[in-house]
């Protein structure tokens, strides 16, 4: 802004309660004596917006500002409208309504929310505090538990948060019906038991009409009637629940709809299993038998990780229907996934586990239903996993098995494109449990190479398949090229029956191989002399049959036009199928 001329600056003064400010000229200043306002002149020929005297704030301004700001938060809390995208409401492209700023705030509640001395320090026992916040039946006031079912008050936060810190849990936390608590990640909200209770336990929740409270029920004393509202919408999302004892990290318990996300269990650190276990399910309450009104159901674990654990999932009581294990990885424990009943009930049906990485497992990766309280149509769904070095007690996939990779005892399982490291290994005299045991069926599209010899009439090793204690139907799909000569390609399908031995009986294994392929070629017959069979001489030592191949190119070097220093490799790659 040019300077046109300063001469000097002129202030007048007087009482502006008495005669008020006469209008200035451009730039004059005018100082109220009783008032303490200063005033100074401006012209709209001068390029002001107006003619009227404009008042300069001061010192004395300065109380005043602070107390319209106080006066202003105090509206927002208390009745200030707000409406999402109001610009866009405006102009119809979206639909939103007003609400009041008070409204919006309370949407995102936090455990901090509850205590008026909230200082983070690392170990801090939040037990109390975060109890206070979901609520107890000694004090319904929190935001799950509030008051009672026909007060309009009760409507509260949709989800409970828990900012990030390491943080202490003495006692088991109680979840009743729609408790949603969501942590700032599992690498950032962590929960340490330092006792030896669930950090997490599902309660049911029942409103007592004469002392006016709620009353929530554990596992033994759920209720499972009309009056009582079970375990339900449960959320537990974005944190580390680590905690070494002998009981689970998180007990869900006759609940439906539960959903557990991006949460890590167990020690980051561990290079072996524990004692703990991560999920435990159980599925009705075993003093009332009600086994149809409690079971559990709809139970989806996305996104976790499971660590230095004995079990990651376990059930060994009731019902789950429906369970959804995803996107997480499993290592450095005794067993991944076990669900099972010891009790009159189904155990585990309809469930999916899929897209997960089993990772030094000592035992079985999944484990499904037991051996005398089996489940008919169970419908387990494994699909698209990783299996490594699992079953083998920690010592390796080369190393000696122990266990087979999944067990299934209940019936109507199938394991869809699965992948098996340890069958990628070459099969010798360890090799003694199949990769799944029990009925199922094992449909992969991953594919295995093998190698076929130039050496005539000599029996080459194409695969191990271990014995399991029910008849086998494996079907090989597999392609082979002469690498060499490329004289053939042929791909077809080699069919085995294999029957286990009979100590009973005294029947031995017995085993067959059958082949039907197509094939293209250079030279005649030169694609039909290669032939499969089997091989079950190692059953009693190592439990297992050998599918085989007997390359017989040499036999006949004039029909083929091949002399056999010119035959070189076969490759031979196979998925397979078996219904056990």
């Amino acid at each position: 802004m040019p300077i046109v001329e300063i001469s000097k600056i002129q202030v007048r003064r007087g009482q502006e309660n008495q005669t008020g400010i006469p209008r200035l000229d451009p730039g004059e200043f005018a100082w109220a004596e009783d008032t303490q306002n200063l005033y100074i002149g401006k012209r709209v020929a001068e390029g002001a917006n107006t003619d009227e005297n404009a008042r300069i704030l001061t010192d004395k301004d300065l109380g005043t500002v602070f107390r319209l700001a106080q006066a202003g938060v105090f509206a927002i809390n208390s009745s200030t409208a707000y409406q999402y995208k109001a610009e866009k409401a405006i102009l119809g492209v979206i639909a939103s309504t007003t609400q009041t700023y008070s409204i919006k705030l309370d949407n995102t509640v936090s455990i901090t929310d509850f205590t008026s001395t909230w200082i983070y320090s690392s170990g801090t026992d939040i037990t109390l505090l975060l109890q206070k916040t979901i609520g107890t039946a000694n004090n319904p006031y929190g935001v799950m538990i509030n008051k009672g079912p026909d007060d309009p008050d009760r409507v509260t936060a949709d989800a409970i948060h828990i900012p990030a810190g390491y943080f202490s849990i003495s006692d088991t936390i109680t979840l009743p019906p729609n408790t949603k608590i969501v942590g700032a990640g599992s690498g950032l909200t962590f929960l340490n038991a330092v006792n030896n209770v669930p950090v997490f336990q599902t309660v049911d929740k029942v409103w007592d009409e004469i002392h006016q409270i709620w009353i929530t029920n554990t596992f033994y004393g759920m209720r499972g009637d009309t009056l009582a509202t079970p375990p339900k919408n449960i959320h537990l999302e974005g944190m580390s629940i680590i905690g070494s004892s002998n009981t689970p990290l998180v007990r869900l318990d006759n609940v439906s709809n539960a959903d557990v996300l991006n949460v890590n269990f167990g020690d980051p650190l561990a290079t072996t299993s524990t004692n703990a276990t991560g999920i435990a399910i159980r599925g009705f309450n075993v003093n009332y038998g009600q086994e149809t009104a409690a079971l559990s159901s709809n139970i989806r674990i996305d996104n976790c990780n499971f660590n230095g654990l004995d079990n990651a999932v376990y059930q060994n009581t009731g019902t789950t229907d429906r369970f959804y294990i995803q996107n997480s990885k499993f290592s450095n424990m005794n067993k991944g996934v076990e669900m099972w009943s010891t009790f009159n009930a189904p155990g585990p049906v309809n469930g999916t586990i899929e897209n997960n990485m089993f990772e030094r497992i000592a035992r079985e990766a999944i484990y499904i239903g037991t051996a005398t309280n089996t489940t008919t149509n169970a419908f387990v769904f494994s699909s698209n996993n990783t299996f490594r070095d699992v079953g083998n007690n920690f010592s390796g996939d080369a190393g000696r098995q122990v266990t087979p990779i999944i067990t299934f005892n209940n019936s109507s399982n199938r394991s869809v494109d699965d992948y098996f490291n340890r069958l990628t290994l070459p099969m010798n005299t360890v090799t003694n449990y199949p990769a799944i045991v029990g009925p199922a069926t094992i449909d992969s599209s991953i594919n295995y190479a093998a190698l076929i010899g130039s050496n005539t009439g000599t029996e080459y090793t194409i695969a191990n398949f271990a014995l399991g204690n029910r008849e086998q139907l494996v079907e090989i799909n597999y392609t082979m090229i002469d690498e060499g000569n490329s004289v053939f390609s042929r791909t077809g399908q080699v069919t085995l029956n294999i029957t286990p031995a009979n100590t009973s009986t005294g029947e031995q294994v017995f085993a067959s191989a059958s082949d039907m392929f197509n094939y293209a070629e250079l030279l005649p017959f030169s694609s039909n002399f290669v032939l499969f069979s089997t091989n079950y001489t190692n059953h009693t030592a190592s439990n297992y049959v050998s599918l085989t191949c007997w390359n017989q190119l040499g036999y006949d070097t004039t029909s083929t036009g091949l002399a056999l220093s010119t035959l070189t490799n076969f490759k031979i790659a196979y998925q397979y199928n078996i219904l056990q």
